[in-house]
């Protein structure tokens, strides 16, 4: 039996494993943590990986040992599957989590007066999550439908990421002084009725001692 050539095979795996790292690198420079399960997933494809070429590199294969090499291959792209979804995924609720919080700290007139492109970080957002729901219900175009949100959605989302920040500083520093001027005015109102009672206190006391 004739052994089979994997270098190919190794090739692209070693190919696509430098792709998903590199869009890990990027994603985990903005979204941190949330990324761990695709670096997961990427650790689990290295041993698999590691696994096969140890049965690979002793030479004179079996059968038993070409079965087992393209299993542990199959596990590989599986992970690297997994690992590129995660990433995506990550990224996605990293952004959906953000825009969460901004409508929940500041008034939509402030939101869309300092953050001009909130519109189309919402719809692209909206889309992003229903395109990840729609792939859970239909398996057949899982993977374009993941390929779509990372050539297309993923680079757009770190794009709005700078703005982002500018903008919520932007918010948080207009609702400080809201809140600033509030206080004061609160403090004055206070100021105010103490005066107006002492006044009255005042001028009803001269009339009694009148």
């Amino acid at each position: 039996m004739s052994e089979p050539d994997f270098a190919a095979e190794f090739a692209e795996i070693i190919e696509k494993w430098n792709s998903i790292e590199k869009r890990l690198k990027e994603a985990e420079q903005i979204c941190g943590d949330a990324v761990v399960a695709a670096i997961n997933e990427l650790r689990y494809a290295g041993r698999q990986f590691v696994d096969a070429m140890a049965i690979y590199t002793k030479g004179h294969l079996t059968e038993e040992d070409i079965t087992a090499v393209k299993k542990h291959l199959h596990n590989v792209r599986y992970n690297l599957m997994n690992a590129d979804h995660d990433c995506t995924d990550a990224v996605c609720l990293f952004f959906h989590e953000r825009v969460k919080r901004i409508t929940s700290e500041y008034d939509l007139e402030l939101i869309i007066e300092l953050f001009p492109n909130y519109q189309e970080l919402f719809d692209r957002m909206d889309g992003a999550n229903k395109a990840i729901a729609g792939s859970r219900e239909d398996r057949q175009n899982r993977l374009a439908t993941y390929r779509a949100l990372a050539d297309f959605h993923v680079p757009r989302l770190y794009e709005f990421h700078q703005t982002i920040l500018t903008s919520e500083a932007l918010m948080l520093a207009h609702k400080k002084r809201t809140s600033a001027k509030r206080k004061a005015a609160k403090f004055i109102n206070i100021v105010l009725a103490i005066v107006i009672a002492a006044l009255i206190f005042l001028l009803v006391r001269s009339r009694w001692g009148q």
